[in-house]
């Protein structure tokens, strides 16, 4: 199913997508779920972030948390769809940016951790 996901894309995004995947699935405790378009990392049974992939540039949403660490804003805010819970979003062009990608990412999935903590209290 990825592979038809990635057909449409050029070279570049297949590269960005397969690194971020690699860095993503490195913990053991993160689920991915991959759908029509997109790919959906979840942990115990929390979503944290979402990979959108399109022609030109991969789409990320993500769950923030207060203590968000982003000094080159490299993301931003979007407005909460009723289904899921992610409130920021970031566009991934070249692998120039990968380190900060993962880096909200992996924010992202600690936030998810601490709130699933919280609820098991």
């Amino acid at each position: 199913m990825l592979e038809d996901i990635l057909a449409d894309v050029n070279y570049n995004i297949e590269k960005i997508v397969e690194e971020l995947r690699k860095r993503i699935k490195d913990n053991p405790d993160i689920t991915e779920t991959i759908e029509k378009d997109k790919i959906v990392y979840s942990r115990s049974g929390n979503d944290f972030c979402i990979i959108k992939i399109k022609k030109d540039h991969v789409e990320i949403d993500f769950v923030s948390s207060k203590t968000l660490e982003d000094p080159i804003r490299f993301s931003w805010k979007i407005k909460r769809n009723r289904k899921d819970k992610f409130d920021r979003r970031m566009h991934i062009r070249n692998m120039f940016d990968i380190d900060n990608t993962s880096g909200l990412i992996f924010q992202s999935y600690l936030s998810a951790s601490e709130k699933n903590t919280k609820n098991k209290k």
